[in-house]
């Protein structure tokens, strides 16, 4: 997945000495809803088209070619996990899965803490009423 690859990016230069140091990188997904007709079918249909690479899409020749730190995590963990969130927040690496609705403050508060007086870059994809409360802030 897009997300297994960045952070196995992020892993590699932590591993290759100073580029990252000082800096920080959090990926969140919020699972805001899940459909109640997800069963075990469904997660194991899923995980037969990430071992087909058809689900998450065919890797990089980029990637191919590069020896690179593995992340802790698997993608098809990452993607059960999502299909059925048990907990209220769950981390791979530096990768947060929240179930429920984004509560900005504490995110921005606690990168603020470490980062004080810094500009921070935001990207955000999804529900775009979800996106008008994050541009209020």
């Amino acid at each position: 997945s897009k997300v297994t690859e960045c952070q196995r990016a992020v892993s590699n230069m932590r591993s290759k000495g100073d580029t990252m140091k000082g800096k920080t990188w959090n990926f969140h997904i919020f699972i805001t809803s899940v459909p109640k007709t997800i069963n075990q079918t469904h997660v194991q249909e899923a995980m037969i088209g990430i071992k087909r690479n058809d689900f998450w899409g065919r890797q990089s020749v980029h990637d191919m070619k590069t020896l690179q730190e593995k992340s802790s995590f698997e993608k098809k963990e990452l993607f059960a996990y999502m299909l059925n969130p048990t907990e209220t927040e769950k981390k791979f690496n530096d990768v947060r899965v929240v179930k429920g609705r984004p509560k900005w403050d504490p995110i921005f508060q606690s990168i603020a803490k470490m980062h004080p007086k810094k500009n921070v870059g935001v990207m955000f994809c999804g529900n775009p009423f979800i996106g008008k409360d994050l541009k209020k802030m």
